[in-house]
């Protein structure tokens, strides 16, 4: 079947281009889907950054097929100061402060919703604070550690005695969950794109190395 990459329309916004796009990303159509979205994200006038890195978990976890094609989706979009697009600095007395968009749909402009935070001293230490709080690595990466570190709670949903067929039902997807996001992290330092540092809290996380210390 003919696929044809969505880009923004009036009628169809950054969510819903993202969450499309992602749907149809093969090892095939990389360059065109990624340019794509690579695109629409760097030039969308609220943040997505949350929702962006949702889908790419989500697309992780189910379409493992396609984990190499989310893994250089991920390192091709933090290459970019996401923040530019849907934040200003401005100056009021003397003074430098930043404007956020934190409205949830990119279609109405003049339902824009914004945040105003500051102040600072200097135009760079606005930067350093937007580049540090939008930083697509960083917030990707916090989310993965935080939903691993959680495992034990998603392990507690399991119900042995449901696993029936492994391949569709609630267990194999949490097992999945956690699985892709090891598997997500170990590729990402294989291929030189991140340092130990994660993977080091994981190993201290799985093997209680802290209460060894502490005993």
């Amino acid at each position: 079947d003919a696929w044809y990459p969505s880009t923004h329309s009036r009628n169809l916004d950054i969510i819903s281009i993202i969450k499309l796009n992602l749907n149809k990303l093969t090892n095939k159509n990389f360059d065109i889907i990624s340019n794509i979205l690579i695109n629409e994200i760097t030039n969308s006038k609220i943040n997505i950054i949350d929702i962006l890195i949702d889908e790419i978990i989500k697309k992780n976890i189910y379409d493992e097929q396609f984990q190499n094609e989310y893994i250089e989706l991920a390192k091709l979009i933090w290459e970019h100061d996401l923040y530019k697009s849907f934040t200003s600095i401005f100056i009021y007395n003397k003074k430098y402060y930043c404007k956020i968009n934190v409205s949830k749909q990119s279609i109405e402009p003049d339902k824009f919703v914004y945040d105003y935070y500051g102040s600072f001293n200097t135009h760079q230490d606005t930067t350093n604070y937007l580049k540090d709080r939008f930083s697509f690595k960083r917030i990707l990466l916090n989310k993965f550690y935080y939903i691993f570190k959680d495992r034990i709670n998603e392990y507690k949903n399991i119900n042995d005695s449901s696993c029936i067929d492994i391949s569709s039902n609630t267990n194999f997807k949490i097992k999945r969950k956690i699985v892709s996001i090891v598997e997500f992290i170990t590729k990402l330092y294989i291929k030189n794109i991140i340092d130990f540092n994660i993977l080091f809290l994981i190993h201290v996380d799985i093997f209680k190395i802290n209460d060894y210390i502490e005993n």
